[in-house]
């Protein structure tokens, strides 16, 4: 039969050959720490540059959406202006149209006189 002492003496001998092994695997990761760490520096570092490159390129989609509401706004007050030019044209059209009738009832008038003075001077004659 051990010891108290004996049996602690082979504890203590087991406890160092753990702390050991431990310290060993410990040693063994640690590169691989290392390197994950590397991995997620790297990781960061283009998560930022993707993020700044999203804020780009929202600041671009802003710009081009103001761009697109001026030119919206823009449009838009042209077909105002185009509703009104046609409108103008349609009166100027009717204004035109009625004028013509004026001149043909006019011309006939004017012929007609031509005819009855036609008539006088050779009733005359």
């Amino acid at each position: 039969m051990e010891t108290g002492i004996a049996l602690a003496k082979k504890r203590l001998s087991a406890l160092k050959a753990e702390k050991e092994r431990a310290e060993e695997k410990i040693s063994n990761l640690e590169p691989k720490c290392e390197e994950l760490k590397r991995q997620i520096e790297e990781i960061e570092e283009e998560k930022e540059k993707l993020r700044r490159l999203c804020d780009d390129k929202d600041d671009e989609l802003d710009a081009i959406t103001d761009e697109n509401k001026l030119e919206a706004e823009r449009v838009s007050q042209l077909e105002i202006e185009v509703e009104n030019n046609l409108r103008m044209v349609c009166s100027h059209k009717n204004v035109l149209y009625n004028l013509e009738q004026e001149k043909e009832m006019k011309e006939n008038k004017c012929n007609e006189m031509q005819a009855k003075l036609d008539e006088l001077y050779d009733f005359d004659l």
